[in-house]
């Protein structure tokens, strides 16, 4: 499972807890999963649990955590879902999921994590006058590029 279908499937537990009205929240755009911030707290976290709970009174973060968590963990791909803090979700996958993504890696090689999200867009930066600026230009340039843009 790759990130990107991890999001996915978290948005859509969202959307099934929603329409069996076992949420009431209005379901994002989309959501967001990274990696978590120290080792030993799952492959990815993420946040939307406290995202959905704005403004609903203390501990709505934990309930909404706990009905995300109840519905994700029979998810295939998905070996476990643990709360942490007020309501960070830590999603371990299985080792099946590791599999499969690193088939994925593997047959898209160098294309891996490209898009085209900015495609037909051209960004415009200052010329790097020292060594740390020039370096980061080299990087945001190829973040750039990766998703389709230009830079100038």
């Amino acid at each position: 499972m790759t990130p990107a279908q991890l999001s996915r499937t978290v948005l859509h537990t969202v959307r099934r807890a929603v329409e069996a009205d076992e949420l009431c929240v209005d379901v994002p755009e989309r959501v967001k999963v990274q990696t978590p911030p120290r080792p030993g707290c799952g492959d990815y976290a993420t946040n939307v649990a406290l995202q959905l709970a704005r403004g609903r009174g203390e501990g709505a973060a934990a309930r909404i955590a706990e009905v995300l968590r109840r519905r994700l963990v029979g998810t295939p791909g998905i070996a476990a879902v643990d709360i942490a803090g007020p309501g960070f979700l830590n999603i371990t996958l299985d080792a099946r999921s590791h599999e499969q993504l690193l088939g994925v890696v593997l047959e898209q090689g160098d294309g891996y994590g490209l898009g085209d999200g900015l495609a037909g867009v051209c960004l415009r930066f200052a010329p790097a006058d020292e060594v740390r600026a020039e370096l980061v230009l080299h990087v945001v340039k190829g973040l750039v590029e990766g998703c389709g843009g230009r830079l100038m």
